[in-house]
């Protein structure tokens, strides 16, 4: 008797649950109604925004912000090929996002005859007002402003960031390889920092790395 009230409960269970799936299905498709509807409008205010910021009377320091903004959503691929168009004519190199802080993730590439190294100094001095400060990814330095490095061993030997420190207000060329992570170059001077990724982590620079 057991099991046959077993197999009872178990099919009156399968109706109840058959029963809430198709009054789901109405609701399913009102929300996938709004979400297109949600994004068509997002598009719209987007290119409202791009025309806004893009115009004469925007300054830099409008335009960075703007674009520096990144909540993981790419806002249509408009948005996407202009954002990225804008720092790439800045001297920096769009990559991913940081979720935590919302904003957009940024390289730098350098070259040995140093011909961007000028460009990327003055940029990075005008972006790191705007970037937010992230936890550090261990406790030597809680608090950091980070931007990628693109650099010709593409991570072969490990993942380069350069750091400013704002606690310490020191730049660190860092490297995570088999989950540790350390600095390779610290400075107090931007300049200095620059010019050492120029020659040692450059675009196309060598085919060894001496850091590994």
């Amino acid at each position: 008797m057991f099991k046959e009230a077993l197999k009872m409960k178990i099919e009156e269970l399968t109706k109840e649950r058959e029963a809430v799936f198709d009054q789901m299905e109405p609701l399913k498709e009102k929300v996938s109604f709004l979400y297109n509807e949600i994004k068509a409008l997002q598009n719209k205010l987007s290119c409202i925004e791009r025309e806004e910021i893009e115009s004469p009377e925007m300054t830099d320091d409008q335009r960075i912000a703007f674009y520096l903004e990144n909540d993981g959503d790419t806002k249509g691929m408009e948005h996407f090929k202009a954002k990225e168009k804008f720092w790439q004519d800045q001297g920096l190199w769009p990559s991913g996002y940081y979720p935590s802080i919302q904003q957009q993730g940024l390289k730098v590439m350098l070259y040995t005859d140093k011909r961007t190294n000028q460009q990327t100094i003055d940029i990075i001095n005008k972006v790191l007002p705007h970037m937010k400060t992230i936890e550090g990814i261990d406790d030597t330095r809680p608090n950091i402003k980070v931007f990628g490095i693109f650099e010709y061993t593409l991570s072969e030997y490990g993942s380069y960031s350069l750091f400013f420190d704002t606690d310490r207000e020191e730049w660190i060329v860092s490297i995570i390889s088999w989950h540790r992570r350390r600095d390779v170059y610290v400075t107090k001077s931007l300049e200095d920092v620059i010019n050492y990724i120029s020659i040692n982590h450059s675009y196309d620079g060598n085919d060894y790395d001496e850091d590994y």
